[in-house]
């Protein structure tokens, strides 16, 4: 595998191929101890001081922070890290969906540079809003669940940013699951096209 992950970055390709897991289960696919976030992160930083011009590609394949039932498994941060790299960098991040992009996924799909982002044509992209488990003390229950509306502000805020919708029908939109298809992708506003091959 480490192989074809030097293959890919020398491609400048990238490929988020999991959930954005914040705990240790997803250290187990790195050698280097790394979670998803933090690899994607390194690879990002990686590329732009190699060449700060030339596009890289991020293909994505994730059910973002949450699992494909919509189970918490992560934090929105871990999501919102990624993007706050992707938009700190100079050179142009491109996004392509192949698979599935769920919730904060398609956050990050839409994120990519206008005009370069893309699907398959048979992949499923879903909007959602965040969700998480919340547990212990009333206090406790009650600072989890104003970091959960801010979390869900944000990533609102950052999808009318990139998709040019308003917030309220962001907000209206995420308030269930919403399965769109590539070709409804595109109406929306999350992707600028369907690459159906050659």
């Amino acid at each position: 595998m480490s192989d074809l992950a030097s293959i890919l970055i020398s491609e400048r390709i990238i490929y988020l191929g999991m959930a954005l897991a914040s705990d240790d289960e997803t250290r187990q696919s790195f050698s280097s101890g790394m979670n998803v976030t933090q690899l994607m992160i390194a690879q990002l930083l990686c590329l732009e001081y190699e060449d700060d011009e030339a596009p890289i590609t991020i293909y994505i394949n994730s059910s973002g922070s949450t699992d494909v039932n919509s189970n918490a498994i992560g934090h929105e941060n871990e999501a919102f890290a990624i993007y706050d790299t992707m938009r700190y960098i100079k050179a142009p991040v491109n996004t392509f969906c192949v698979g599935m992009a769920m919730g904060t996924a398609t956050m990050l799909l839409a994120a990519g540079q206008l005009g370069k982002r893309a699907s398959l044509p048979n992949a499923s992209i879903i909007l959602n809003q965040p969700y998480n488990y919340v547990a212990g003390s009333s206090t406790e229950i009650n600072i989890q669940v104003e970091q959960l509306l801010i979390s869900r502000s944000i990533m609102h805020e950052i999808l009318s940013i990139h998709i040019g919708k308003s917030l309220q029908q962001i907000r209206s939109d995420c308030n269930r699951i919403h399965h769109l298809t590539p070709y409804q992708a595109v109406q929306y506003g999350i992707i600028d096209s369907v690459i159906a091959g050659p």
